[in-house]
């Protein structure tokens, strides 16, 4: 439920038979508007018996929930009946918006529930586990080049000696909208010791134009 919560029914009952079947019952639809045969059923195993436990379920933010838990017989009894917990009014819960609650109860026993709460996870965004979706390709975006700084950049480049020039023309050309890898190149570029022209032209024979140079 947007902006609401959930609620997890428990309560300890060890009155039960085998083939016994157990639900939490009250006045809102989740709980089956008091219908036992509505409610909200409640599961046991032989590792938690006695204590029985709903699913979670989604309930308005401040919404007051009354309810009482119910014993139905076996399906195979003769004469199935139900055995509602025998205390004047009612158990009562108020939801919580963001928070999935527990309430756990002793049957028969209304001023033993305990109620322990925890966020749920569509309510931790925008918290410090907020993941943010990547730029396209998977990397972070980076700042994008005006066409004043490229031209500038192209200036550099025609300025500098063949090899330097060639290497960095090619990995401008690959992305001159792409600040952050202009920079790396011209970094990388400088650190790079300087080739006789004729040995430059061998291993960059390849490199793109200047970008000025295939500018209309």
């Amino acid at each position: 439920v947007l902006g609401g919560g959930q609620v997890v029914f428990q309560v300890d009952c060890a009155i039960t038979k085998p083939g016994d079947e157990l639900f939490a019952t009250g006045g809102h639809d989740v709980l089956g508007q008091w219908a036992p045969d509505k409610g909200l059923k409640l599961d046991t195993t032989k590792e938690t018996f006695p204590t029985w436990s709903s699913q979670p379920v989604s309930v308005p933010a401040d919404v007051r929930l009354e309810y009482k838990f119910v014993i139905k017989s076996a399906k195979t009894d003769p004469r199935p009946f139900a055995t509602w917990e025998a205390f004047e009014g009612n158990r009562d819960l108020v939801s919580k918006a963001g928070l999935k609650q527990t309430a756990r109860s002793i049957w028969g026993k209304k001023v033993d529930t305990r109620v322990s709460s925890e966020a749920l996870p569509e309510a931790l965004g925008g918290q410090n586990g907020t993941k943010q979706a990547p730029a396209k390709g998977g990397l972070a975006a980076q700042p994008r080049i005006s066409m004043a700084d490229a031209l500038k950049l192209a200036d550099q480049i025609e300025q500098r000696e063949p090899r330097r020039k060639n290497f960095s023309q090619s990995l401008i050309t690959l992305d001159v909208e792409d600040a952050g890898a202009a920079s790396q190149a011209l970094s990388a570029a400088a650190e790079m010791p300087a080739q006789e022209p004729e040995q430059a032209g061998q291993e960059c024979a390849g490199a793109t134009p200047a970008m000025r140079k295939t500018m209309p």
